[in-house]
């Protein structure tokens, strides 16, 4: 029994694959001159610049000629990679009091050599009640777990590379997802937002103080701002938008110019969320084309701080041991896929934390209250 209505969704699918099949013929050829505009500027591209001062948009810098194409080097062995991820359960405001829990996983490897693994997660519980608030930044909503995990796990990954960095043992960390807080922009107050993104960039500043390269790692990233930066090269300001490569997204740009396991140029981002940021920590990034064991390409997005990426070693290294995690992982950093399994949060989980809540309420002799609609849609009347 499906609450869908089959025929209305059966008709609209064949109407969305007609427009979308129609619209490959100018795709292609938008593609294919982004593509020539991209290859002309090698050589070039640093005379260019003048003509991206008057551009508006976000849009990349470019750090090394962004027609490069870059090999992976070898993996050093041994080598040290930590990773963690996070999982939460958000506040419900069907469920009194407010409460929300993160669950952030702790993963290192010690590659080429017989040390055992570290494999664990830890669990924080907070709330969403703002006269109790734990995080000392205002009333916890989606937005601000997510950004308190996301800040959770930078310090969770700080603190296990200090525990198992070796001397003279190459390390690096990985995260999933962005290292540019892009979500803290729907935070509101002001205020709050600052304090957030402060904290994350001091957290990121700690990691270039001890000398611990860190990356992160985006499948399918959604990233516009390579071709923006040629939107601004072919002559496009704030006052002739044009927008000549509307729907083009960076990953499709590079898809058959990179070769599998290459990388583009390094760029760096110019968001102003990283106005906040030291420079040396200012995020930069790169794409490159992972494949599967059975010859499917991706093409994935790489953030590192600029210190990282500006060491031509650290470079290499964060580029080969990305290259190594996804062979082995099957197109996906194996690390992160272990940190995530050790992080997810899952129905049952769910179900658990709320009864243990529950109970604990009951023990303090506090009550838990739960909205009539809560009730009517786990137990529904008909």
């Amino acid at each position: 029994m499906y609450n869908l209505n089959i025929s209305q969704l059966s008709h609209q699918l064949s109407e969305f694959c007609a427009a979308h099949l129609a619209a490959q013929p100018m795709r292609r050829k938008v593609l294919a001159e982004a593509r020539r505009l991209l290859r002309a500027q090698q050589g070039v591209w640093q005379k260019q610049h003048q003509r991206t001062l008057r551009v508006p948009w976000l849009m990349a810098e470019p750090l090394e000629d962004p027609a490069a194409m870059v090999d992976p080097g070898e993996r050093p062995t041994p080598m040290t990679a930590v990773a963690t991820d996070g999982s939460q359960i958000y506040p419900d405001r069907h469920i009194e009091p407010l409460v929300y829990l993160l669950n952030i996983s702790e993963i290192a490897f010690q590659y080429g050599t017989r040390e055992r693994p570290v494999m664990s997660s830890q669990t924080h519980v907070g709330s969403g009640n703002p006269e109790v608030a734990a995080a000392g930044v205002g009333r916890t909503g989606t937005d601000l777990v997510a950004a308190l995990r996301d800040e959770m796990e930078l310090e969770a990954l700080f603190s296990l590379a200090e525990k198992v960095r070796r001397p003279a043992r190459p390390i690096l960390c990985m995260v999933d997802g962005t290292l540019i807080r892009w979500m803290l922009q729907r935070i509101e107050p002001e205020m709050q937002k600052a304090v957030l993104i402060e904290r994350y960039a001091a957290l990121l500043a700690r990691f270039r103080k001890r000398g611990i390269a860190l990356c992160s790692f985006i499948s399918m990233p959604g990233s516009t701002e390579v071709v923006n930066l040629l939107r601004g090269l072919r002559g496009e300001t704030r006052e002739r938008r044009e927008d000549s490569f509307a729907g083009i997204l960076d990953r499709r740009l590079f898809g058959p110019l990179l070769d599998p396991w290459q990388r583009t140029a390094v760029f760096a981002s110019e968001s102003h969320v990283l106005r906040t940021y030291q420079p040396q920590d200012r995020i930069c990034f790169f794409y490159t084309k992972v494949m599967t064991r059975l010859g499917a390409a991706e093409i994935a997005r790489v953030e590192l701080p600029h210190w990282v990426a500006g060491d031509a070693h650290l470079l290499e290294l964060v580029h080969a041991a990305v290259v190594s995690e996804c062979r082995k992982g099957n197109g996906y950093p194996m690390i992160l896929a272990e940190a995530h399994e050790h992080a997810v949060i899952r129905r049952n989980d769910r179900t658990l934390f709320y009864h243990m809540v529950e109970r604990a309420l009951a023990r303090h002799n506090l009550r838990q209250t739960t909205s009539r609609k809560s009730v009517a849609k786990q137990r529904p009347v008909v």
